[in-house]
């Protein structure tokens, strides 16, 4: 057999791109369509950055939280069940945003109990919380003394848990059930606004995930306290970078990576003045409810865009790179299609 070389094949770049697209969509792959792109963070951020409390210390709920509504901030609430929390003071933290999840029972060595010491702990902490706090449910966990419980338990009731390794945590962590986090206060590395400013920066650079464990405020005689000033001070250095970090719930920022990660993107109908957009994943849409950032490159001459899902407009904007301009978007994965319209 010989080969001729006069008569090479030219296949045009885009449509092997959109022929291998379409092929992995087939052996049921996650893959987003040429054009589009998925937000490492909301809205396109570079990096995101989580507040948690743990133990439910006093002045949380009354000094730290109220800083953070200041700034529309939302932070993580971990108490512990039998140190008495304010409940009523965290349905209405929970009601601004805010996200109250477990820190266990009785905060015990997680990793000291049986199997079955384990569960209940486990068990009944979400189960207290979710009879407490009405309108949301406890789906993640702190492990006290960062002792993570076995794995196979801890799935059964939470979609992800926090130890304290001190590291700034990938775009996607490595195990959804040892999320680093970095500890704040007078005992840990990071106690003063330059101390948070810093490492949020550092995320920045690297595109990744700050989770910050704090415990005391001021005099509130909680662990490794923080002062509230320096608490303010860092929260305002974050606000006035509002392009560079998604401030989210340990929730919220969990929802986000599985959903983009788990992301379809698909264009199934292209007209001159629209585009018809399917997008979906393989998740529980009852957890993951989240929407999900995504842009699309404009098509030739087209200058600007609405869309529209559900006969509803989304908000959207417009950004430019180089030549290039994206019409940038929110997108709930499973709900009715989209549609991006040429504006005139």
């Amino acid at each position: 057999m010989s080969f001729h070389h006069s008569s090479p094949i030219r296949i045009h770049a885009a449509s092997l791109i959109a022929a291998l697209w379409f092929v992995a969509s087939c052996n049921g792959y996650s893959q987003v369509a040429p054009k589009y792109e998925v937000a490492t963070w909301y809205q396109f951020k570079k990096a995101a950055v989580t507040y948690t409390f743990d133990d439910n210390t006093s002045k949380q709920l009354t000094v730290a939280i109220p800083i953070f509504d200041k700034y529309n901030f939302k932070a993580t609430l971990f108490p512990v069940i039998s140190w008495q929390p304010d409940w009523a003071g965290m349905q209405s933290a929970s009601d601004r945003g805010h996200e109250v999840a477990s820190h266990t029972v009785s905060h015990p060595h997680l990793d000291a109990l049986s199997p079955a010491g384990q569960e209940n702990e486990l068990k009944t902490s979400q189960s207290i919380i979710n009879s407490k706090i009405a309108r949301a449910r406890c789906l993640t966990i702190a492990y006290p003394f960062c002792a993570p419980s076995d794995e196979n338990i801890t799935r059964k009731f939470y979609i992800a848990g926090r130890i304290c390794s001190g590291m700034i945590e990938k775009s996607t962590p490595q195990d959804f059930y040892r999320i680093s986090a970095l500890t704040a206060g007078s005992l840990g590395p990071f106690k003063v606004a330059a101390d948070f400013n810093k490492i949020v920066s550092e995320a920045k650079d690297q595109g990744g995930w700050c989770v910050f464990m704090i415990h005391g405020i001021d005099d509130d005689g909680g662990y490794s306290p923080l002062q509230s000033k320096e608490l303010n001070a860092h929260l305002a250095f974050v606000s006035a970078h509002p392009d560079d970090y998604w401030v989210a719930t340990f929730l919220n920022a969990v929802k986000y990576i599985r959903e983009r990660n788990a992301l379809s993107v698909s264009e199934t109908a292209v007209k001159r003045k629209s585009l018809k957009i399917t997008v979906t994943d393989t998740l529980d849409h009852e957890i993951y409810n989240l929407p999900v950032t995504i842009r699309r490159e404009l098509p030739a001459h087209w200058e600007n865009a609405h869309v529209y899902a559900g006969g509803k407009t989304v908000n959207s904007s417009i950004t430019s790179e180089g030549s290039k301009k994206f019409v940038v978007f929110d997108v709930m994965p499973g709900k009715e299609s989209a549609y991006v319209i040429k504006a005139r």
